[in-house]
């Protein structure tokens, strides 16, 4: 019979309830949701600045005014320590299939 981890439990019900959601279960804490899906739009923003820079692409052109504000908001994003700081290999490949897209048109 499994046994519940109670100690545990509390430590997560504890934690989500002063604003820490480090151990909550992604699948059931919206707050968890949006701090993973704000970093992950955050490393993408900055893999791709990172590829504009790269290729010598001139972000203000490839974004224009409204987005690249837009954009330099959302690569600005803190995160908690517990997440990804810098972008990974599938945030990179992204940001390269982007900007081949750009270069297509």
């Amino acid at each position: 019979m499994n046994t519940p981890d109670w100690a545990g439990i509390k430590r997560r019900q504890r934690g989500h309830a002063a604003g820490d959601h480090e151990l909550c279960d992604y699948r059931r804490c919206r707050d968890r949701q949006r701090i993973e899906l704000d970093n992950d739009a955050k490393l993408f923003a900055i893999a791709v600045f990172d590829e504009l820079n790269k290729r010598g692409i001139d972000p203000y052109k490839y974004f224009g005014e409204n987005d690249l504000k837009t954009q330099r908001k959302i690569a600005a994003i803190e995160s908690p320590d517990w997440l990804d700081q810098e972008p990974d290999r599938l945030h990179l490949l992204q940001a390269k299939v982007e900007a081949d897209n750009h270069e297509a048109t």
